[in-house]
């Protein structure tokens, strides 16, 4: 990721993001990358969403972890690739009944879907 890395920990550190997030979100990435076994700026939206499903399913994750990687990845494409349409690159702010919370899955799934 070399080049990548770089600026995705220099945008990190204009938004004085600590060493220990930036460590995490550079993990997220690098499985991501090897998850697929490619470079994360050349994946599509359905890549990024089965590595999500994959940590939620495989691994398994607990939720906060998985929307951890969620926002390392929007991170990564928004402000390091500056491309907005690659797999989970906008949060969850209410469900169809305001009376109703998202569970985790319906949660997961508004992250990818906005990519579409």
């Amino acid at each position: 990721m070399g080049v990548l890395r770089d600026r995705m920990v220099r945008e990190m550190s204009l938004r004085e993001f600590s060493v220990s997030f930036q460590q995490l979100y550079l993990a997220t990435l690098i499985d991501l990358a090897t998850y697929h076994h490619q470079s994360p700026d050349t994946l599509d939206p359905t890549q990024v969403q089965n590595f999500l499903l994959y940590l939620t399913q495989e691994r398994p994750l607990a939720w906060s972890s998985v929307s951890v990687a969620a926002s390392a990845i929007r991170f990564f494409y928004t402000h390091t690739v500056k491309r907005r349409s690659a797999g989970c690159c906008s949060r969850v702010h209410s469900t169809e009944d305001p009376n109703r919370s998202a569970t985790n899955e319906e949660q997961l799934l508004a992250y990818c879907q906005d990519a579409r």
